[in-house]
């Protein structure tokens, strides 16, 4: 339902053209798809407004998501304080090693777009699922 989703590309901190050629290999993602996307400081309070004050689920997010939240928090004038669970060192706390990818393989779970919020997000909710089983 689309009240659960919250999916945006924005342009990101330093302007289209700072994006690394490694980047868009990665996720797919074109200098093209962000020229008329919103910037970080507008997207971000509707972000924020979606979260409210769930706990936030992610995997490397200790490491990845969260600086660049606090990052676009201070650009849009508002930081969130949400808990956060890490579910890489989850998983690994469960002897579980692996990327988000390999995980999801382990459990069945097919990511149907990966790097891109939605699909990254289902898929990091089947794992922690699944890890909260063992």
């Amino acid at each position: 339902e689309a009240k659960f989703r919250f999916q945006e590309l924005m342009r990101p901190f330093g302007g289209v053209k700072c994006m690394k050629p490694q980047a868009s290999e990665v996720t797919g993602i074109t200098n093209d798809m962000l020229m008329d996307a919103r910037t970080v400081r507008e997207v971000f309070n509707d972000f924020a407004d979606f979260i409210g004050d769930d706990v936030l689920i992610g995997f490397n997010n200790m490491r990845f998501d969260a600086p660049r939240l606090r990052r676009a928090g201070r650009y849009a004038g508002r930081i969130i304080t949400n808990p956060q669970i890490d579910l890489m060192l989850l998983a690994r706390h469960k002897g579980i090693h692996g990327k988000l990818g390999e995980l999801a393989d382990m459990f069945g779970i097919v990511n149907p777009s990966a790097h891109r919020a939605f699909a990254d997000a289902w898929t990091t909710a089947g794992i922690y699922l699944e890890i909260l089983k063992r």
